[in-house]
């Protein structure tokens, strides 16, 4: 299974000075001050950082993007939000706090679309051709400051990305953009009464069609359930492991109370980050109708 690519706008820089540490994006995060909407600062010895601040049911909020020390694009938001969410034409995307944000800066400023929409936790946050503008100039200094193209795809990039496409189950998928490769999903079946999981990650020496324990663990809370094994000849997975899970609205509140969720098969599990399918998670059970 393979999700749709983001259109990257591709730009080449040079190298330059060394970027910000990345808490100094927290911190600008969290003195961010002025008035409500996008603009450009400069941070960290002349670094340049796309500030956005919004009003957002009575209290502050801010999004920085910028570039960091680890090499890559990263994002910051005001202290205790959980996720920036970007609504686009390919699925709605969750960008953890403190995670590498390339993909945002890549695939959705291209000149000729600044419609994209965003919110923080899933609260309206502005967009539009401001924000559009600021991320393209911060994306641009970070590639001149570490030699990053930030027009490419970035290998590393793994996101949480909420899909509702007319006629299919909705999906919360967590999985690598760049080269639409899944490596765990959770959807549902069309009475909602099932919470259906799906992992990459498969124990060795299976068979296809194989049954196996799949347990969903979350926090303090644990769920089993019988998986049945799909093998593929090729591709960019081995194959999947598909569990139904019963009382799903058990399973998403485990999942919310916690900070991630593992998948395990026999010896076999894969740990993953909650937060950005928390930050997605009222739209998912709204649509599976949990």
């Amino acid at each position: 299974m393979r999700l749709t690519s983001l259109v990257p706008l591709v730009i080449a820089m040079a190298v330059s000075t060394p970027a910000v540490a990345a808490d100094t994006l927290a911190d600008v995060a969290a003195k961010a001050a002025g008035v409500d909407g996008w603009r450009i600062e400069t941070v960290g010895g002349g670094s340049r950082v796309a500030l956005g601040i919004a009003t957002v049911a009575g209290a502050r909020h801010a999004v920085v993007v910028g570039c960091s020390d680890s090499k890559r694009p990263m994002l910051a938001l005001s202290k205790g939000d959980r996720a920036l969410i970007v609504d686009s034409d390919v699925g709605t995307w969750a960008f953890a706090n403190g995670k590498a944000a390339d993909a945002l800066v890549a695939g959705l400023i291209a000149p000729e679309d600044k419609t994209f929409k965003l919110s923080i936790d899933d609260a309206p946050f502005p967009a539009g051709a401001a924000a559009a503008k600021a991320l393209d100039a911060a994306g641009k200094d970070c590639a001149s400051k570490i030699g990053w193209d930030y027009g490419l795809d970035d290998e590393q990039q793994l996101v949480w990305i909420y899909q509702a496409a007319k006629g299919e189950p909705p999906q919360l998928i967590f999985g690598k953009p760049s080269a639409g490769w899944l490596q765990a999903s959770l959807t549902c079946d069309a009475a909602g009464k099932n919470l259906i999981v799906k992992t990459a990650v498969l124990p060795e020496k299976v068979k296809n069609g194989q049954t196996l324990p799949l347990t969903f663990t979350s926090g303090s809370q644990s769920y089993t359930a019988s998986g049945r094994v799909e093998l593929f000849d090729g591709g960019d997975v081995a194959g999947f492991l598909t569990g139904r899970f019963a009382e799903p609205r058990k399973l998403i509140s485990a999942l919310s109370g916690a900070d991630t969720l593992t998948l395990k098969a026999r010896d076999t599990a894969v740990t993953l980050p909650s937060d950005g399918a928390v930050a997605l998670a009222s739209r998912f059970t709204r649509d599976c109708k949990f």
